[in-house]
């Protein structure tokens, strides 16, 4: 979670200063990563009864993060 909060972040004191191409990608990106994120947070479990996939899940989640920095 904290991956995509920074992420965030970062895309807003982007704003008027990066090209509009590199914030469309950034933000494709932090919408990717805020998917997966939701995914395990929305099932209301840390993986106990699948915790491979979860954590799967998750790192799909901060590697989409990782990509648009």
């Amino acid at each position: 979670m904290d991956a995509v909060v920074d992420l965030i972040r970062d895309i807003e004191g982007r704003q008027g200063k990066a090209p509009q191409a590199d914030l469309t990608a950034a933000r494709g990106h932090q919408r990717q990563a805020q998917f997966h994120l939701h995914n395990v947070e929305a099932g209301n479990s840390t993986g106990f009864h699948a915790p491979g996939e979860a954590l799967r899940i998750l790192n799909e989640s901060t590697n989409a993060a990782a990509r648009a920095a």
